[in-house]
């Protein structure tokens, strides 16, 4: 049986983080939807919170690129 090599392994844990980034951001929209335009706080605040995680997401996956 084949061993996984070391790169791999931090290959995959970047990948596991941008997955979980995608939850977040799937959270998020839920969230928005419950909200239904109801919350001031909520409609400012969203938008920007799925363009940082996206953001971030677009960066590991850049990185892991490199690796």
């Amino acid at each position: 049986m084949a061993k996984r090599s070391t790169r791999k392994k931090i290959r995959f844990q970047v990948d596991k983080a941008a997955n979980n980034i995608d939850r977040a951001i799937e959270h998020l929209h839920s969230l928005d939807v419950i909200a239904d335009k109801r919350s001031a706080d909520l409609n400012e605040n969203i938008p920007k919170f799925v363009f940082m995680l996206d953001e971030f997401r677009k960066m590991l996956l850049k990185w892991r690129e490199s690796l």
